[in-house]
């Protein structure tokens, strides 16, 4: 699930980066894409240090969670 939704988040970002770029707005992709292309590294930054906080609160309000239940459940632990 991990790896899929990983996948998943980056094909979300670079597609709105292109439909973005099509309809002139768009997301955080799109953001990133501008600020890079007016050479805003300050932008950049920012929208890479959103994008990582998005998957860091993903990765511990749901995968944590959900592994624990499922480890639990499958007796994966290690005794």
């Amino acid at each position: 699930l991990r790896t899929g939704w990983a996948r998943a988040w980056q094909a979300s970002v670079a597609a709105e980066l292109v439909f973005g770029a099509a309809g002139g707005h768009g997301g955080l992709g799109w953001y990133l894409y501008k600020k890079r292309f007016m050479m805003e590294t300050p932008g950049v930054f920012a929208g890479m240090v959103v994008i990582i906080l998005i998957g860091i609160t993903v990765e511990y309000l749901i995968f944590a969670g959900l592994e624990k239940r499922t480890v639990k459940k499958w007796k994966m632990i290690m005794d």
